[in-house]
């Protein structure tokens, strides 16, 4: 299909580039056409509708094509050859190459991390907080209602036996087979091709029989990676869900059982791992797939959803056994600290614990106020290593989120230290939307933070660049970096495609963050 040059849209892009001064209304006019383009290109033709099934819901593709009349996904991503690996006790299919054979692949990324034919919500958290601020600055509602609707279908029709749901790391939703990425119904083993005769074929032969859709090793890991503030905007949606008949729980309490169940490996002690099963198996914890994967970061997140449905469960006894959940956890992180007095691991993965650890204190201090001091005491010891062992400069994000977390002054030098080394980048350096997302981000935070003008005036130049590199004719869906023409692995080349999952969306949210800061408003 030919694509569709968008010639008005480059108009847009060359004034808001040349006019844009934070007070000029036709800047105000530009960038907010651009953020709703955007959103109403995402609605009309970035779901999941008759193209991929009969099948449809309103939630949105992760990665689409820029290049076709309309948006749409990406072709079926097929998978490199496989091999069978057998062990005692388990048998698994994994994959003999590093990217898809059909499909481009960005530095750093693996097979077994991407949803490529659907939608992770916690991929698109950019999407979905851009969608909130403007139906705020076009004051119409469509744009959040979209977002509502499509993450209460995501948690009404997606939450697995475990209660965990399909996002993260390894899972996504698929809308060409209406159920998690990589599998079908029924042959949760994943590794068994419903349509294939084993029983009568040799096991030597079996390696080329497989078809792709069953054979991602790692499918049913559930690791989320919530963004880097509070998931709060995500979990408000699971928090209205009520309590079906028939059942113990509400969905929100089986979420927050199923990270305790499926990712800690002992429950008298606290040990556990990043990766919990979907299917409710224990894979993640125990037998042949078990192990001891414990990135701090995921457990900073879990006390974020362990608090929030602290704060909003009606059923004592579920507050009771959150209490329990947190203590075992913040006890357990005190015995890994290591001679500096620092948890295992990197700096930002710590931070993330910490500005969890800190944040389920508040939440949960004017009831229990013991558990409450021992989380924060645990945040303080880490936070105060940190900055004694490393150096400052590297992962502002995640004292943003301790900040706009728990408001914490102490860390107020910290940040402004880190925040200073962004207002010095040149905007031009940049070529990812990741790059731009962030540091436009980060400069409308702290000027939010300390009141000075020069940090808004910053993330205006980032502004500048980033609609000038990121957009172009072809579609009002921005690119995943500079480069024009990415090539699959069988050398088949792509127009440069959106990609939530290297920031597309996150540039999208961080341009309309500085839109609202600066004071746009769209006429009606």
């Amino acid at each position: 299909m030919e694509p569709k040059i968008r010639k008005a849209f480059n108009t847009f892009i060359i004034v808001l580039t040349l006019t844009l001064t934070g007070t000029s209304l036709q800047a105000q006019t530009d960038l907010l056409k651009i953020l709703e383009d955007y959103a109403d290109a995402m609605i009309e033709d970035g779901r999941d509708d008759l193209r991929y099934g009969e099948n449809t819901s309103p939630l949105f593709a992760t990665m689409l094509r820029r290049d076709t009349d309309r948006p749409e996904m990406l072709p079926y991503p097929q998978i490199p050859p496989l091999k069978e690996n057998s062990e005692p006790g388990h048998r698994w299919l994994y994959y003999t190459g590093t990217s898809f054979i059909n499909i481009p692949f960005l530095e750093g990324e693996k097979l077994h991390k991407l949803t490529v034919s659907g939608e992770d919500v916690l991929e698109n958290y950019g999407l979905y907080r851009m969608l909130y601020v403007l139906s705020e600055l076009s004051n119409n509602s469509k744009y959040k209602d979209a977002a509502d609707e499509a993450l209460t279908w995501w948690y009404k029709n997606t939450q697995g036996p475990s209660g965990l749901f399909p996002w993260g790391e390894h899972l996504g939703w698929d809308f060409r087979f209406d159920y998690i990425t990589y599998h079908i119904p029924g042959h949760e083993d994943f590794y068994k091709n419903p349509k294939y005769d084993y029983e009568n074929t040799p096991q030597e032969q079996w390696v080329e029989k497989f078809t792709p859709i069953t054979q991602l090793y790692q499918g049913f890991q559930h690791e989320p990676r919530t963004p880097d503030l509070s998931a709060e905007i995500l979990l408000k949606n699971l928090k209205n869900l009520p309590l079906e008949k028939g059942e113990n729980y509400t969905p929100l309490e089986k979420f927050a059982f199923g990270c305790w169940k499926e990712h800690v490996i002992d429950f008298k002690d606290g040990g556990y791992n990043r990766h919990g099963d979907y299917f409710g198996r224990r894979w993640g914890v125990e037998g042949n797939y078990g192990d001891d994967l414990n990135f701090p970061r995921i457990i900073g997140q879990f006390f974020d959803f362990w608090s929030y449905t602290w704060m909003h469960t009606e059923n004592l006894l579920v507050k009771d056994s959150l209490e329990t959940i947190m203590e075992t956890m913040v006890d357990y992180l005190e015995t890994e600290k290591d001679t500096n007095g620092i948890i295992h691991h990197s700096h930002k993965q710590v931070l993330k614990a910490a500005a969890g650890s800190q944040l389920a204190s508040q939440r949960i201090n004017s009831n229990n106020t013991v558990l409450s001091r021992k989380l924060e005491i645990f945040a303080d010891s880490q936070i105060n290593a940190i900055y004694n062992v490393w150096p400052i400069g590297k992962d502002t994000k995640y004292m943003m989120t301790l900040w706009f977390s728990t408001g914490r002054e102490d860390i107020k030098p910290y940040l402004k230290q880190d925040i200073e080394e962004i207002y010095l980048l040149d905007p031009n350096s940049l070529s990812t939307a990741f790059d731009f997302a962030n540091n436009i981000r980060n400069l409308v935070l702290a000027y939010q933070i300390f009141g000075e003008e020069k940090y808004l005036t910053k993330a205006e130049e980032f502004v500048k660049i980033a609609v000038l590199k990121m957009f172009d004719d072809y579609s009002p869906l921005p690119r995943i970096n500079t480069t024009d023409t990415l090539y699959a692995g069988n050398g088949t080349p792509y127009l440069n495609f959106y990609h939530a999952p290297g920031g597309s969306d996150d540039l999208m949210w961080a341009l309309a963050l500085y839109a609202q800061e600066a004071g746009y408003k769209l006429e009606d």
